[in-house]
């Protein structure tokens, strides 16, 4: 079996970093003869390198947004025609997967495309040109999807929504495939749940405006509750949040982690009391599963897929708009009752390691890519 994963994220080549997506990479190779990885480099240099039977195939970046890989996909068929892959798993329905789409009966191979986020189904920007990517990304989704032989989808509240979206034609053809965390690296878990002077709060994701950062950081403050907020990711909004923490409060209440490591991360997790989640859009965070699978009380926003997850009091606290008031009571719930903490904390371990734990999710994970064959859903 011969594997041609397309993604639109960017990466160092094999012999120059240990990412993450590396071990993933690894782990999925498991499974084939051949696995290579067509992908965008962090320099404007092409890049092919090897490690085993992982073969990592990068293209000059062209700019930081992923929807700078759109043209650039159009160079896959000529890697298509070169490795002659069996199957082929896009990560993306419109970048990468309408091209596999396109020349999936050309080639022969089975078709596997993957759903991630929210964007597919409704607007996630605001405006004109927030209408306008959600449009594209629906029109030619429908096309690659049609055309796909399976479609991962990461619950199955986002399963039906696919269902909902592109019509019943494709739902023979989705499997339920979760997110995953790695419990060799997360296995620092909670175990001392007092709180000290001020509450100790993490968020993880990314710095944009969908992570929802800023408004987090002004309802912790209308809480009226003493806290320090750590927020860990990387982006443009650094400055940012440190001036808004300067306007409200003290810039002591704030610290911004950036490129952190996930063996650090699973460290710096635990130390505090609570994570929070505040985002406006999401399919299933993995950020959310790594604080669950360190014991952490999470407090999350009901967006995204996340009903197969989180349960409300039980191993998480869900919050709905207005977002403030609903953090603000669920603060209340998990500062009062120490007991209450443990508890969440201790169920959102047992959740991670019942149905997300890695080798659980990648032994599934490779059996779907396995049996994606042409003319089989």
């Amino acid at each position: 079996m011969k594997v041609l994963h397309v993604s639109a994220s960017i990466f160092s080549p094999l012999d120059e970093e240990m990412h993450h997506s590396k071990k993933i990479w690894l782990e999925l190779a498991k499974g084939a003869d051949e696995y290579h990885v067509f992908a965008r480099n962090k320099t404007m240099a092409f890049s092919n390198t090897t490690e085993g039977n992982l073969h990592l195939h990068l293209l000059p970046r062209f700019g930081k947004k992923e929807f700078y890989f759109l043209p650039l996909s159009f160079l896959l068929p000529l890697y298509i025609w070169l490795i002659r892959p069996t199957h082929v798993v896009a990560q993306c329905p419109v970048l990468g997967g309408l091209v596999a789409a396109i020349f999936n009966k050309i080639f022969n191979y089975g078709l596997f495309i993957e759903i991630h986020g929210e964007h597919y189904f409704l607007p996630v920007k605001p405006g004109f040109f927030g209408k306008m990517h959600h449009t594209f990304f629906k029109k030619f989704s429908k096309f690659s999807l049609n055309r796909a032989n399976k479609i991962r989808s990461l619950s199955s509240s986002m399963s039906e929504k696919l269902t909902d979206t592109f019509g019943v034609s494709i739902s023979s053809k989705i499997k339920v495939i979760p997110n995953r965390v790695d419990l060799d690296i997360f296995n620092t878990v909670k175990s001392e749940y007092e709180i000290g002077t001020a509450l100790n709060v993490i968020s993880v994701g990314r710095f944009s405006k969908l992570k929802n950062h800023s408004n987090l950081i002004k309802d912790l403050y209308a809480s009226g509750i003493k806290f320090h907020l750590t927020i860990v990711g990387s982006g443009d909004l650094k400055s940012e949040f440190y001036e808004l923490v300067e306007s409200l409060g003290s810039s002591n209440d704030l610290t911004v982690l950036e490129n952190i490591p996930h063996s650090e991360l699973s460290k710096i997790l635990p130390l505090n009391d609570v994570y929070i989640h505040y985002s406006t859009s999401e399919g299933v965070p993995r950020a959310i599963l790594e604080a669950m699978a360190c014991g952490l009380p999470v407090i999350s926003t009901n967006v995204g897929y996340i009903d197969d997850l989180l349960q409300h009091q039980v191993n998480s606290m869900v919050i709905d708009l207005p977002y403030k008031e609903s953090l603000i009571d669920s603060l209340s719930i998990l500062i009062d009752s120490a007991e209450q903490r443990k508890k969440i904390g201790r169920n959102a371990r047992l959740t991670i390691e019942k149905n997300y734990e890695w080798n659980l999710v990648f032994d599934l994970y490779r059996e779907e890519i396995k049996n994606c064959k042409v003319g089989v859903n």
